[in-house]
């Protein structure tokens, strides 16, 4: 079968979406699909590359405000033609999507929703100037939206959250297929043995609704009582000037290590010798970064949010905590630090709890019967 994805995002970047993307696609070569991803690249001219049997092309994107997204579309649909349209089906990924070339084929259209993009422009706290013209595409997106509910052949989205949200702000009625998000658990597994260091892990995007500076307050109390507790915060994004200014402040540049960017290599290494996964965002669709933690038996604490929810069972794999808490969030944090066999039962637990539920072959196997469904259809 030959498959397009469009996404938003695809590795190196680093995000949700991205990560879903790319491991989808790498199996569905795997069972001798072939995939052809489209997303977005710079402002320079379009490129093609092969990752891993994956046919990449990076459309050029020119964030010019404010219409970027129209101007993407001229060249994605210049790209679709150049291809001939030459695919079983395309698979729509996420929001920010050029509707226009998609729909205008006779190919059927599978979409998966990450996470209402209406309700994420509602929730965002306008900070900079970035979140400020993003806010301002609300009524677009919320458009785009309501075309690609109106026009896919199949909705699917990773949680149940992320399809009730969906459900509720574009008021549908129509079937939507829960595929959850995924977990390499062959690549993704605990060590031997854990470094005895005491380090408090997170990776991830640096965006406010991550909830990084109530971590940073989180991280002032715990030092308090354990000085030698090291709190490693992996990625980059738009706050991260203003979380080491915060990090300045309290005085913690001994105990707060910003790694920047890491390849899928170097996470792993800090997955598998964290003592403690945090994420304490405010907003989540269902996330991989604590799918990935809780595969190498990390044990972890996250917010009690849409997706974390659905992933921990607070108490037997995991804790969970009240966003915008630092308070709570350091509580369990010293819990975890104190209770080495509570600490060891959960992130065991944890590990069982992906491998049964998550793995991407498990995923794939919910996709490719989708995909069946839509061929037969067509036919």
């Amino acid at each position: 079968m030959k498959i397009c994805m469009y996404t938003s995002e695809f590795p190196p970047d680093i995000g949700g979406i991205s990560t879903y993307v790319y491991n989808l696609s790498k199996k569905l070569v795997e069972r001798g699909h072939e995939v052809t991803v489209i997303t977005r690249g710079t402002w320079r001219k379009t490129y093609y590359e092969k990752i891993e049997g994956i046919s990449v092309y990076r459309v050029r994107f020119i964030p010019f405000f404010p219409s970027p997204f129209k101007i993407h579309e001229i060249y994605v649909t210049k790209l679709l033609k150049s291809l001939k349209f030459d695919f079983d089906l395309i698979h729509l990924h996420g929001y920010f999507l050029p509707v226009k070339p998609v729909f205008n084929s006779s190919l059927p259209v599978i979409f998966t929703s990450h996470g209402n993009s209406t309700k994420k422009l509602d929730s965002m706290e306008v900070k900079t100037l970035h979140f400020f013209i993003v806010k301002l595409l609300r009524k677009y997106l919320f458009k785009v939206e309501q075309e690609i509910v109106q026009k896919s052949d199949i909705l699917t989205a990773v949680s149940n959250s992320s399809a009730n949200n969906f459900r509720m702000y574009h008021s549908i009625k129509r079937e939507i297929s829960i595929v959850h998000n995924g977990v390499d658990t062959d690549f993704f597994t605990p060590p031997e043995n854990r470094s005895n260091l005491k380090s408090v892990l997170y990776t991830g995007r640096f965006e406010v609704f991550k909830g990084l500076f109530d971590l940073i307050e989180c991280s002032s109390i715990v030092c308090k009582k354990y000085p030698d507790v090291k709190f490693i915060l992996v990625g980059t994004g738009t706050i991260l000037e203003n979380l080491k200014k915060q990090v300045k402040k309290l005085g913690l540049e001994d105990n707060v290590i910003f790694t920047g960017s890491l390849s899928r290599s170097q996470i792993i290494e800090y997955y598998k010798n964290a003592t403690i996964f945090v994420l304490p965002s405010y907003r989540e669709g269902f996330p991989t970064s604590l799918m990935e933690a809780m595969s190498c038996g990390v044990p972890s604490v996250a917010t009690d949010v849409e997706g974390c929810d659905e992933l921990i069972e607070d108490g037997e794999n995991g804790i969970l905590v009240p966003p915008k808490n630092p308070e709570k969030l350091a509580e369990s944090i010293i819990y975890l630090l104190e209770n080495e066999e509570f600490r060891n039962r959960i992130g065991i637990n944890a590990r069982d709890h992906i491998v049964r539920n998550y793995d991407w072959e498990t995923i794939t196997d919910g996709f490719e019967k989708l995909y069946y469904r839509l061929s037969s259809r067509d036919a």
